[in-house]
């Protein structure tokens, strides 16, 4: 028998409700039933729901192995379910089980952050690909993946290649835990725009800034080879591979010596509504940089305090007169590459924190900025950032917490972040200027910075005599 195209079809073929393909639109309004599983409804009031334990609930539902466990986004900071379910479910005896772990990270702070390049010519993807591939091989710390451990969680150098991907999901989509193994980056592009979204357990902003700044090198060596004669120019950071995996904290730690932190007193907390499925907004501001740092070196300060200052005004602002007595404070990230020599592509940073007690002070920008410079000038001393340095670290150094297993320690850590995060109102983290070849300056229109954190959180850097200050909401 022929179909609509003229070919032949065997007879023995057909049958069984299988018939020739008859053109475009044929099946259109013809009755089918499908099959579907067989399933019990309860219903009867006498009867409850409600299982004595986590194993009956699943004896229940019939969990056997090879099953997917999906937890549901709404139980997001739901690590601690999902642990108590995997573990019934490992005592049953089920094997090979697939887990859709949307809720193990919050939906508000997926601790992704992306830097954006923007170019003045359209990107070219497969060139951007060779370029990932150029780069990836300077930087062997981006080809690991995150595992868990019995009583930490570590970084494991994987085979899995690293792919350009057209953007198009909302910006800082969680990238870790995800269904399937996955890098703990990915690099995405749209017209004139190279992003980098990172999972900060990889690494932090400057290392992230770094390893950007490299692919956009490799990218427009590709692209732009006649812009470039013998000898190429030369990118700032050109660290070994051993000097990029250093773990640097371990290098630097020393035994605190008895001098504690301490906790701060409660902050004023933003109330804000947040998007529908949880997608950022971002709100992208452009300074000419010049005018800044005049605004800045004509009050005696540093471009960060400055922008500490009308950070802390903004927010007060906008608070209620009722929450007014509480105060505002910031939190900054500081590089503590700064103070203790390393080159290492991982995580090497530190916080300090600057209020302001609006209830108790002036709200002028003169006395908001007196009080930051106090704060800045008497954190941001070498002493200083060791003791942090240390403090950091001897959560780890502690025996006794060594000793827990992790699901546990995961929810020792995040009660622990949720109450130190009750003392910071948001955050502010100036990278500070990007710094590319001179000859491949006017290729690059501009560089931006913004992170997916569980506050409000601005980001800026600089390029071009540029100066772009992001935030979302």
């Amino acid at each position: 028998m022929k179909n609509a195209v003229g070919r032949e079809i065997p007879d023995s073929l057909l049958g069984g409700g299988r018939e020739v393909y008859q053109g475009k639109n044929h099946m259109d309004g013809r009755e089918f039933t499908k099959a579907a599983p067989t399933v019990k409804r309860y219903e009867t009031p006498r009867e409850t729901k409600v299982a004595a334990s986590i194993r009956e609930a699943l004896e229940q539902c019939g969990a056997k192995s090879g099953m997917t466990f999906s937890f549901h986004h709404h139980l997001r900071d739901g690590d601690y379910v999902m642990n108590q379910v995997m573990e019934a479910a490992v005592a049953m005896g089920l094997r090979d089980l697939t887990i859709a772990a949307s809720s193990t990270g919050s939906a508000h702070d997926s601790k992704v952050f992306r830097f954006v390049c923007e170019l003045r010519e359209p990107v070219e993807p497969q060139l951007l690909q060779r370029a990932l591939d150029r780069t990836v091989k300077r930087f062997p710390i981006y080809r690991s993946v995150m595992k868990r451990g019995w009583f930490w969680y570590y970084l494991e150098d994987s085979p899995l290649p690293a792919q350009v991907r057209r953007e198009e999901l909302p910006p800082c989509c969680p990238i870790y835990p995800s269904v399937r193994r996955s890098l703990l980056f990915r690099v995405l592009y749209y017209r004139r725009r190279i992003s980098l979204e990172v999972y900060h357990a990889l690494t932090d902003g400057t290392g992230a800034l770094n390893f950007l700044c490299a692919l956009v090198y490799e990218y427009l060596l590709l692209r732009c080879p006649e812009e470039f004669p013998q000898p190429v120019p030369v990118l700032p950071y050109d660290a070994s591979p051993a000097q990029q995996q250093a773990d640097s904290f371990q290098k630097y730690y020393e035994k605190p010596k008895g001098r504690s932190m301490g906790r701060s007193p409660a902050a004023y907390q933003i109330r804000r509504e947040r998007l529908p499925r949880n997608h950022l907004a971002i709100l992208e501001g452009r300074m000419p940089l010049d005018q800044v740092l005049a605004c800045a070196r004509a009050r005696g300060v540093t471009l960060t305090e400055l922008m500490t200052a009308i950070f802390l005004r903004a927010i007060h602002a906008g608070m209620r007169v009722r929450d007014r007595k509480k105060p505002v404070v910031i939190t900054i990230p500081v590089n503590l590459r700064s103070y203790f020599p390393s080159e290492s592509a991982r995580n090497f940073f530190a916080t300090i924190n600057a209020g302001y007690d609006f209830s108790r002070g002036e709200d002028s920008l003169e006395a908001v900025l007196k009080e930051v410079r106090r704060s800045f000038r008497e954190n941001l001393t070498a002493e200083r950032m060791r003791e942090r340095m240390n403090a950091l670290c001897a959560l780890e150094h502690s025996v006794p917490l060594r000793l827990v297993p992790l699901p546990l320690k995961d929810v020792i850590l995040r009660i622990a972040n949720k109450i130190a995060a009750q003392g910071v109102t948001a955050s502010f983290s100036n990278v500070g200027k990007v710094s590319m070849p001179r000859e491949m300056e006017k290729l690059i229109h501009l560089f931006s910075v913004f992170a997916c954190a569980g506050m409000l959180q601005a980001c800026a850097c600089s390029f071009g005599g540029v100066y772009v200050v992001s935030a979302p909401f």
